[in-house]
């Protein structure tokens, strides 16, 4: 809750700084940036760095919850635990390969709406020349493709969180399996105790797993945005 009141006030606080530079800024430095800028910086750049907030609290505490849970596997199965954690270190390079491509597609995804933004502005505000023109298709052409452009990146970049998430939802079923057969192999006997404990200490790792992905993106997002800004 206290997290949720802090990143309010921070959106609430960016969006009239925002407002108040726009109005007070010289023209030199205005002409920098389009309209389409100024008001994605105002909405979907300040949603991020909004969202950043509460990523950035479970950025520490997922990897504390998946540390106590590991730590509980341990007093169960002994060294065992560790093939799972190997298993788990591996997947980290895929992982950071993923949170990347989804900073960039974010980039590419923003230049595109921006640019959007700014021919629907262009548009609007000269809507009577392009009407005596006839300039409507030409405009409508010209959004249209950069509209696709940004679908193009929007769909890319779905994919890979559907990918990251699938990926990471198997995991806990990996380790879990990795586990007990090491277990085995070193000699030691599975019991009905130790199989439920060590099972429900593995749905322990679903949740923070699952979020983890999220959470990556959640950060990349927001720098992508400062970046931006």
């Amino acid at each position: 809750y206290n997290v949720q009141v802090v990143a309010y006030k921070i959106r609430c606080a960016l969006v009239t700084t925002v407002y108040r530079k726009s109005l007070t800024v010289n023209s030199v430095l205005q002409a920098k940036f389009t309209s389409g800028e100024i008001v994605n910086f105002m909405s979907t750049d300040t949603d991020r760095i909004l969202n950043f907030c509460s990523s950035f609290h479970a950025f520490w505490s997922l990897p504390f919850q998946v540390g106590v849970a590991l730590y509980l596997l341990y007093q169960q199965l002994g060294l065992a635990f560790l093939a799972g954690v190997v298993f788990a270190v591996l997947l980290i390079p895929i992982n950071r390969w993923i949170a990347v491509k989804i900073g960039q597609l974010s980039g590419k995804m923003m230049m595109c709406k921006d640019e959007r933004v700014k021919l629907m502005n262009e548009l609007l505000c000269g809507i009577r020349v392009v009407k005596f023109y006839s300039w409507e298709h030409h405009f409508t052409s010209r959004i249209n493709d950069m509209r696709d452009k940004e679908l193009k990146y929007l769909k890319s970049r779905k994919y890979l969180d559907a990918l990251c998430v699938y990926f990471w939802a198997t995991t806990p079923v990996l380790i879990s399996i990795l586990t007990f057969t090491t277990h085995v192999l070193m000699g030691n006997t599975l019991t009905a105790a130790k199989v439920f404990t060590s099972l429900s200490l593995f749905l322990m790792l679903i949740s923070p797993l699952n979020a983890f992905p999220w959470v990556i993106n959640g950060l990349v997002e927001a720098w992508v945005s400062q970046e931006g800004a």
